[in-house]
């Protein structure tokens, strides 16, 4: 039910308009409200340690509304 309902609003692919050079580093994102005061900041902080950051470039978004 809820796919129906809601899938139906949204087009089912997006087209990206990346560039196409394949030596590019690639992005990573996180995302999570709960960086600051829950058990999820002490989970991340081994992954982004531990990032070879020479092939990613890792962005970290904290979902807080302030």
């Amino acid at each position: 039910e809820w796919g129906r309902r809601f899938t139906r609003l949204y087009p089912q692919y997006t087209s990206w308009d990346n560039p196409k050079d394949l030596n590019r580093p690639l992005i990573v994102g996180y995302v999570s409200p709960d960086y600051f005061t829950h058990s999820v900041s002490y989970f991340i902080e081994a992954p982004l340690l531990y990032h070879d950051y020479t092939n990613y470039k890792v962005v970290v978004y904290s979902a807080v509304v302030k």
